[in-house]
């Protein structure tokens, strides 16, 4: 048995049974048996119940190989009884017996090692830390795990449970040959689907959440944790994204729901017992193991101070020096070797300039730098993931106006935000984000203040944690609440947010892509706003085929009700949607607006940390300053540093050929690959005068890395064969 399949929670269970009989000890859903599947924690209930775990009668346990090592035990049970006729419990007990499908086994009887009183008349009774191997001495077959419980007073033995008669039984496999490795996906950023699903009354107010010992999952903050979807029967559901190959460990802790309380980290109920864990399977191998950071200084020595994903650890190592920099006197150093592919890494370089150690901060911080890149050159306090040039400009703001096609729409002023290097590299496209509200998106704004949606993205683009891009940020007009408003619904006035989109989509869009180096793909045409702002950015989102990537900030919708209703009705996931909303004046009123949206888009099929981001605003009012403070938020997210290839991790590592397989005429050749390429096999068959011809050419890679095979199917018809892959 191989890793669980993701998707799953670990939890699963067994149930609750009675018996007539003069003295009766109830075992009124509170009879659970406690495995471990391949070093997982499952726990299970007798029978279906508002306990919250699986039923263990009729449960398939899975596939145990026992070449690959699988293993499974009993490691523990819990009987709560009611005590009944007056009698006292003096000892509960666990019965169980494994046999191979067809054929009869021993029972064997487990006792309970401890015992409490959970309220007058009625008594926990539980043994935990048991280690009783249920595959020795098993061989192929389908075996069953037979099970039922039972409790001793001053009277007689009581069975707790029968089932209706018979005992409760589950399933599982033992085969002696190895088992194939399930196929995992694995995101475009690293990171695999972890489904969490639990049935659980939390009570009226109260939501379920899962946190653990990852960022993806709160770092173990309760404020921090990913909330699931209620659906009907009380069961909770939902993926989260978490990064591959994490040795993951979760609860899943009930939290009030509401803006008063849920910034409050003692707004929790904890679960008893352990904690649920999971290692997730890695990211496919890589053309490298650590992250590289190349770096121009005129120091005559440097190293790197650096702390690197979940090692709080801090290390520090000497940079190998290349050669000579841009200027006399300027250096090019380069330190390999450090962190993990995919991990956050927080650095800061240091070394001599002569008898005097220096530090080099970053200008955005003004502390360390931290980025998510592996591959990295770090020049005047900027860091790239391509080679760039020897200077850089910074970025620009060019204001137009622009004029509108669109009956009842009117002309206004766009400003564009251009970022660093835009002049100097002349081979680059860029995304483009458009946003309303434009008078308040750059600094210095407008009566009610500034997003500084350029010294946001200055900041962030600086440090490698989004993308460089263009930002187009659109005026309102004195009709905004009706050109915010989707159409069907009414503000005062009827909406006309299909007039507004029509103006976006095909007066400043085209003026845009016509006057810039634009990626004008949907994957590459983003929208954000706030309060209405936010509204029509969901409209354009999911009502139209242009946008990509949807940034809603305090959304007001409550009186775009056909729109929400759209929402409820149709299935909207297959977009990026970034989704926020404050505790404070003004925002605490959208509160309920904003969890409904995300469980709405949670029950579509979106997954947080992947196309889903949440986020709380704790004491954020509805304004300016607020949306200033998330907007980082929303372009890590958004504008996914992951979400275009690292250039210089391309030319620093070009393609090598991992292996290679021949056989009856066919020669299959396997290379590491990197995002955003595609691959070329090309042959001849003379080296001296060659000339080279494509044979198979793979798909663009979508991965940050990986491994593609590339083959020639064809029969040499000539005794010699040169090949090449070559990168586009």
């Amino acid at each position: 048995m191989k890793t669980p399949a993701l998707g799953i929670l670990l939890s699963l269970a067994a149930a609750a049974i009675s018996v007539e009989a003069a003295y009766q000890f109830v075992s009124d859903g509170g009879t659970f048996v406690d495995l471990e599947l391949n070093g997982v924690p499952a726990t299970f209930h007798m029978s279906p119940s508002t306990g919250g775990k699986p039923a263990f009668d009729g449960a398939d346990l899975g596939t145990f190989s026992l070449a690959d090592g699988d293993s499974l035990f009993l490691s523990g049970f819990t009987n709560e009884t009611l005590e009944s006729g007056g009698q006292d419990i003096f000892v509960g007990g666990f019965v169980h017996r494994v046999q191979k499908t067809g054929q009869a086994g021993a029972f064997i009887t487990n006792y309970n090692t401890g015992w409490t009183e959970v309220t007058t008349g009625r008594e926990k009774h539980f043994a935990n830390g048991m280690t009783i191997n249920l595959l020795a001495g098993l061989t192929n077959g389908l075996y069953e795990l037979e099970v039922y419980a039972f409790a001793q007073g001053n009277f007689s033995p009581n069975l707790l449970a029968d089932n209706g008669g018979s005992n409760y039984i589950a399933t599982f496999t033992v085969t002696e040959e190895p088992q194939p490795e399930p196929e995992v996906e694995v995101t475009e950023h690293g990171k695999i689907l972890v489904g969490f699903s639990e049935v659980l009354d939390t009570g009226f107010g109260h939501d379920l959440y899962v946190v653990g010992n990852h960022e993806d999952v709160g770092n173990w903050d309760p404020v921090h944790a990913r909330k699931l979807h209620w659906t009907s029967g009380n069961v909770w559901t939902g993926q989260v994204a978490i990064q591959a190959g994490h040795a993951l460990e979760y609860k899943l802790i009930i939290r009030t729901n509401t803006a008063a309380a849920f910034c409050d980290g003692n707004n929790v109920i904890w679960p008893e017992g352990a904690n649920q864990s999971i290692l997730l399977p890695p990211q496919p191998s890589g053309p490298y193991a650590a992250k590289a950071v190349y770096y121009l200084s005129g120091w005559t020595n440097a190293n790197l101070i650096y702390q690197s994903g979940s090692d709080t650890n801090w290390y520090a190592k000497d940079m190998v020096r290349l050669g000579p920099g841009r200027t006399p006197g300027e250096f090019l150093y380069v330190v390999d070797g450090i962190g993990q592919p995919g991990d956050r890494i927080q650095f800061v370089p240091n070394g001599w300039n002569g008898p005097v150690q220096e530090y080099d901060h970053s200008p955005a911080t003004g502390g360390d730098y931290y980025t998510r890149l592996d591959v990295l050159f770090l020049q005047d306090g900027q860091i790239y993931n391509y080679w760039p040039p020897a200077s850089v400009s910074s970025s620009r703001i060019v204001v137009t106006n622009i004029a509108s096609s669109i009956d009842g729409i009117p002309s206004r002023w766009t400003r564009i935000y251009l970022p660093r290097g835009y002049d100097e590299n002349t081979w680059k496209r860029y995304p483009v984000l458009y946003m309303h509200d434009g008078t308040n998106v750059f600094r210095p704004g407008g009566i009610y203040g500034t997003w500084a949606a350029e010294t946001n993205a200055d900041h962030l683009i600086s440090l490698g944690m989004m993308r460089e891009v263009i930002i187009a940020a659109v005026d309102n007009s004195s009709n905004r609440t009706a050109e915010y408003m989707p159409p069907g619904d009414r503000y005062n006035q009827p909406g006309i947010a299909n007039l507004y989109a029509d103006y976006l989509v095909h007066n400043v869009r085209p003026t845009v892509d016509t006057h810039y180096r634009t990626l004008n793909d949907r994957d590459n045409t983003l929208t954000m706003g706030s309060s209405f702002g936010g509204q029509v950015s969901l409209y354009l989102g999911f009502e139209t085929n242009v946008f990509g990537k949807v940034g809603s900030m305090s959304t007001a919708t409550q009186y775009a009700t056909n729109f929400m209703g759209r929402i409820d009705s149709n299935n909207v996931h297959g977009i990026r949607v970034y989704m926020d909303v404050g505790t404070g004046t003004g925002d605490f009123t959208l509160w309920d607006i904003h969890q409904r949206l995300y469980d709405h888009l949670l029950a579509d099929g979106y997954v947080v940390n992947h196309d889903l981001r949440a986020e709380i605003g704790c004491g954020h009012a509805h304004s300016e300053w607020a949306w200033d403070l998330r907007l980082p938020m929303a372009y890590e997210f958004l504008l996914n540093i992951g979400d275009e290839p690292n250039w210089l991790a391309q030319q620093l590592y070009p393609p090598e050929l991992a292996s290679t397989n021949l056989s009856s005429g066919t020669v299959q050749f396997y290379t590491d690959t990197l995002k955003g390429h595609r691959y070329i096999l090309e042959k001849n068959t003379n080296l001296i005068a060659p000339q080279w011809s494509g044979v198979m050419t793979s798909e663009v890679e979508t991965l940050m890395w990986s491994v593609k095979m590339l083959g020639d199917t064809s029969s040499p018809t000539d005794p010699v064969n040169n090949f090449r892959i070559r990168v586009q």
